[in-house]
């Protein structure tokens, strides 16, 4: 975040980079929010699981989400 900051104010090593440093600045931003969220989400899973995550119940709803997340992917690099 500091560079980016850096780039914002004109400041940043490199400059001739900045528009190259951004794309992959933010896929790795994208990404450590991506797994931010689903920590959380995960958590808000197992908080009631039993102690052997073995007798957990699926979840169908967060079940559900998975396949119409899985197939709205699928259906990007149909387009």
């Amino acid at each position: 975040m500091a560079t980016g900051r850096a780039y914002l104010a004109g400041e940043g090593a490199f400059p001739q980079r900045a528009a190259l440093n951004l794309l992959g600045g933010r896929f790795l931003t994208d990404y450590y929010a991506m797994v931010a969220r689903w920590a959380e989400w995960a958590v808000d899973i197992v908080e009631d699981w039993p102690d052997d995550p073995r007798q957990a119940e699926l979840d169908r709803d967060a079940q559900e989400e998975a396949v119409r997340l899985a197939k709205s992917i699928a259906a990007i690099g149909r387009t």
